[in-house]
């Protein structure tokens, strides 16, 4: 399997998954470079722990080069937001689900893209966010829904 980022298969690939969040109760958002995020709020501003991986992959990379971490984060956290608004269950975080957009350098990735992702990462892991976590207000802008 090959589905590059910013090709017409990743495009089809990120509507697909936008409506599958939707349907089970996620709001969708997106970055300045792409990337996608699902979050299933339960307790407004409280954080939120992100799981995920990259729905594109890289040539030749196999059949669950990064959708697999995708797919069974996105299940979880449905799974997980279910049994919370039904009461089963009860959370103390949100849940937000991610696919990094160009997750590794492949044909459709600029270097700027690339040097911006690594950057947000390196200034996450050094501390910006609560115990050095990083925050999802801190990367989603709201204003770039589907």
């Amino acid at each position: 399997m090959e589905c590059q980022a910013a090709t017409t298969a990743d495009g089809l690939n990120r509507q697909w998954f936008a409506g599958w969040l939707t349907a089970r109760g996620a709001t969708v958002h997106y970055d300045a470079i792409g990337n996608q995020f699902g979050l299933f709020e339960l307790r407004p501003g409280a954080p939120y722990v992100m799981v995920g991986s990259h729905l594109d992959s890289q040539p030749r990379a196999g059949r669950f080069d990064g959708a697999y971490g995708v797919l069974a984060g996105a299940s979880v956290c449905a799974e997980l937001y279910r049994a919370a608004s039904s009461g089963e269950t009860e959370l103390t975080y949100n849940l937000c689900v991610v696919n990094w957009t160009g997750s590794a350098p492949g044909r459709a990735s600029s270097p700027a893209d690339v040097r911006r992702a690594a950057t947000w990462r390196r200034n996450d892991v050094a501390g910006r966010g609560r115990g050095g976590a990083p925050r999802v207000e801190d990367i989603v802008d709201p204003r770039r829904t589907p």
